[in-house]
């Protein structure tokens, strides 16, 4: 683990290609943005340097006024040489007296390359490449980046410069992601807090893997509660005549649970297929028990007339303001609502045997339950 100290950073070289009292920008990239730290001008054969004083490890940029750039990591102590040429700086540079840069640098070019390849193969579509072929030879560009990344974030685990690596993007698309790459970020979170255990930005990307793994925690926590295959839980809430109807007192039926929201069109929209459903296998034993979540019981009241949606069940869950979506009720929390419409459905038996569906997969499922 490397020690906390407090100690001046240096960054300086020389520019060639500059015209006279060409300027330099010094700048952190901190967890919420870039803050200028210094400003320079050139000196007749193009030399600059930079002082700062810090107790970890920065993230610095050197910028020129045509907005090239160049990313530097900078370690408390350090002394970094930085040459190259102005005009074009972020292509032509060289730097010594910082590892992590030196691997910052290597990812850039491999990343700039790749940008070239991919809008060189755009450039040919309609010409040499067909749709398909395109589609493909892009998925195969992207997957090579992303397989040299890894490979760089692998060798890198102390590196705060594999931040870079796992946060970079191809065509607007991030190529890493929490749910596709996991275990990447958490050995990455894990060994950069053991290594950095008070930098800003190893904190910060070992609090978002954190952060993830709580969600990811609770997210099967909530799809165990109301899983296919397990007993419906009980519910027991009012009609629009305020009496209690109890989930569990559908015996014998086929139920539709249905978690939606007047106010939401999408759950209206489906509310014609669900009319038309209802009509053809109510008869056979299949109910609707509609659960009503976050609207006044006037709008409530006004929907199920004006949709006539009366012939089936509709309770309501009770309000805790004007128009507040009651999303934090538990029987929301129990069968894992996270959005609406939200539909379950529950055998003969009482078991959940579906979830998450569309109405428009309905009729087969009730055709092969109920024929």
């Amino acid at each position: 683990m490397y020690a906390q100290q407090t100690s001046e950073i240096i960054v300086s070289g020389r520019l060639g290609g500059a015209k006279p009292r060409s300027k330099l920008y010094l700048y952190e990239i901190d967890i919420n943005g870039f803050l200028l730290l210094d400003s320079t001008e050139l000196k007749k054969n193009g030399k600059f340097e930079f002082k700062t004083v810090s107790e970890q490890h920065l993230f610095l940029v050197i910028r020129t006024e045509q907005n090239k750039i160049i990313k530097i990591i900078a370690a408390p102590g350090e002394n970094i040489t930085v040459n190259g040429n102005y005009e074009h700086l972020s292509d032509d540079y060289s730097v010594k007296g910082s590892p992590d840069t030196e691997i910052i640098k290597k990812i850039d070019k491999e990343v700039a390359n790749t940008s070239v390849k991919l809008q060189n193969l755009m450039a040919a579509t309609g010409k040499t490449y067909n749709q398909d072929s395109l589609k493909a030879e892009v998925a195969k560009t992207q997957y090579e980046l992303k397989r040299f990344l890894e490979n760089v974030i692998q060798q890198h685990f102390v590196s705060l410069a594999a931040l870079t690596a796992i946060n970079q993007s191809l065509m607007n698309a991030p190529l890493f992601s929490f749910e596709n790459d996991f275990p990447l970020y958490r050995c990455l979170a894990d060994s950069l807090i053991r290594y950095y255990p008070q930098n800003k930005h190893a904190r910060a990307f070992y609090d978002n893997v954190q952060g993830f793994i709580r969600f990811k925690d609770q997210f099967e926590a909530t799809e165990s509660r109301a899983a296919i295959r397990t007993r419906a839980p009980e519910i027991i809430l009012l009609d629009k005549d305020s009496n209690k109807v109890y989930l569990s007192s559908l015996k014998n039926k086929v139920i539709l649970l249905r978690f939606w929201n007047p106010a939401c069109d999408v759950c209206r929209e489906e509310n014609k297929t669900l009319k038309a459903l209802y009509k053809k296998f109510h008869d056979k034993g299949f109910e609707i028990y509609a659960v009503s979540i976050g609207t006044k019981r006037e709008e409530w009241l006004y929907v199920i007339e004006e949709d006539s949606i009366g012939d089936w069940i509709n309770v309501k869950i009770p309000e805790e303001g004007d128009n507040i979506p009651n999303m934090g009720s538990y029987y929301v929390w129990l069968y894992g609502v996270k959005s609406v419409p939200f539909s379950l459905l529950i055998g003969k038996d009482g078991i959940i045997t579906h979830k998450g569906f569309k109405p428009e997969s309905l009729q087969d499922l009730l055709s092969s339950i109920l024929y």
